[in-house]
């Protein structure tokens, strides 16, 4: 399955809701901190190595000591999400629609913002799953709320597998949206796959993206998933973490988009390496539309864990540009990239009220570089399992990013700009009647990229496969 953005028109917005005016649902299950597990079947199993016990997880169990993210309202940007699943249960608010590619507001509340794709489940899932309810999995940010804004809908590959679809003016005005309605933070698994010069900077993405900077609301952003070491979120990088992914060993994700402008890397999974979790396979487990759960693997799901820390950061009263700054300056570099270490973010910091246990995290990136880095039991008795894209850069396309995929999309009359990404297994995504396939880049010597006009779609390829619980 993917999700694409195919065309340059925007839907139609209406007045900015107050955040008062928003229908949240009730507080978490999570009430005290100091008297919990992380009893979720999946992270018990093993298949939540992005939490805890690889080297590339983020040492969730011990960030939790001093923060579970209490009172920080997530905004996640993406394809909305399943509001009947039961490990999102009190976890929602519903926010907002942008899908009819003219940058203006379409709909609201629950069924406006439902997920009829698949990716938005995922990714407010990992974010803001019901934590410690002793089923599915556990979230990066246990006591934070996720605000669904709906800025994608269902398209077809060219292998007939469902992808979405959107606009890059409907992207931004989502996020705009989103910053005004009080969300703190904003997550945003979307982006190009093939980096280009020039045309990318004239997004309406990236200017929202600082429009939410300039209100205080801290943005991670998926990097993308095209292998080449230039994001189009470099512009941005300045005010938000733009994230690639690695794997469980922590090595760089064959597929992700690296080096310029991505300054953070955090698990987006590896199917390569299928011994991480018996159901993740190396790959990210989360929730999944229709009540289950299943794995994936791309940038699109390396933004939510920098996401979510950002919310624990911020529930102690760091404001988004010093969240930020916490994760840069305490990442760790075990294989030379920066890694998101949310327990090192969070050492040493006085917080209350955030739900934390009331304990501290080990030392600061202590153990990042073995082979596996256990996490702290929340609980006695608990556990220490060993387990576990830049801004649109046409003004017409934008996509999730995911599993890699390639093909040309299928053409559009509209004539917009869309991008594609190489195959490791999976279809091109062209959104229904998808812009026309013409790619020219240019790229090489001396890691320069000159890559000029790419006509093809921005999308996020799908493998999963759904667990029943």
């Amino acid at each position: 399955m993917g999700c694409t953005f195919g065309s340059v028109s925007g839907m139609r917005r209406r007045g900015l809701l107050a955040v008062a005016s928003l229908v949240a649902l009730p507080a978490p299950a999570l009430a005290s901190a100091a008297a919990i597990t992380p009893n979720d079947t999946y992270y018990l199993r093993g298949d939540q190595w992005g939490l805890t016990g690889w080297p590339a997880s983020i040492r969730a169990p011990q960030a939790w000591q001093v923060s579970m993210g209490r009172g920080v309202l997530i905004a996640d940007v993406d394809t909305g999400t399943d509001f009947g699943h039961r490990d999102l249960a009190g976890k929602l608010t519903a926010g907002a629609r942008f899908t009819a590619c003219n940058g203006t507001q379409n709909g609201s509340g629950q069924q406006a913002v439902s997920d009829d794709v698949g990716h938005g489940t995922m990714t407010t899932g990992l974010m803001v799953a019901d934590t410690n309810n002793g089923i599915g999995i556990a979230a990066v940010a246990p006591l934070s709320t996720a605000l669904v804004v709906k800025v994608l809908i269902p398209g077809r590959t060219i292998t007939g597998q469902p992808t979405g679809t959107g606009c890059p003016d409907d992207v931004a005005a989502g996020i705009r949206w989103a910053a005004d309605a009080g969300a703190r933070v904003i997550n945003l698994s979307i982006g190009s796959d093939v980096p280009l010069t020039g045309t990318g900077l004239t997004s309406s993405i990236p200017d929202a993206i600082r429009y939410a900077a300039s209100r205080g609301v801290a943005v991670a952003a998926a990097a993308g998933n095209n292998s080449l070491p230039l994001s189009d979120y470099k512009e941005i990088a300045g005010v938000a973490l733009v994230a690639g992914a690695i794997g469980p060993d922590g090595s760089v994700a064959p597929y992700s988009t690296n080096g310029a402008g991505v300054n953070i890397y955090a698990p987006g999974g590896d199917s390569g390496q299928p011994q991480a979790g018996p159901d993740a396979q190396g790959q990210v487990f989360s929730t999944n539309m229709g009540g289950g759960y299943t794995e994936e693997e791309g940038t699109s799901f390396a933004a939510p864990h920098a996401a979510g820390t950002l919310a624990l950061l911020m529930a102690c009263g760091l404001n988004a540009a010093s969240a930020r700054q916490r994760i840069l300056d305490t990442a760790v570099r075990p294989q030379g990239v920066p890694q998101l270490d949310a327990a090192a973010a969070l050492a040493g910091i006085a917080c209350r009220g955030a739900g934390g246990t009331g304990g501290s995290p080990s030392t600061p990136g202590a153990g990042s570089g073995g082979p596996s880095r256990p996490g702290t039991a929340l609980l006695p008795g608990a556990p220490a399992t060993p387990h576990a894209a830049g801004a649109a850069t046409s003004s017409s396309a934008a996509t999730t990013t995911a599993s890699p995929t390639s093909g040309p999309p299928s053409g559009d009359p509209g004539g917009a700009v869309a991008l594609a990404r190489p195959n490791t297994g999976g279809g091109a995504s062209p959104a229904g009647s998808g812009p026309p396939w013409n790619l020219v880049a240019l790229f090489g010597g001396l890691g320069s990229v000159i890559a000029l006009i790419a006509a093809g779609m921005w999308h996020r390829a799908r493998r999963s496969r759904s667990a029943a619980l």
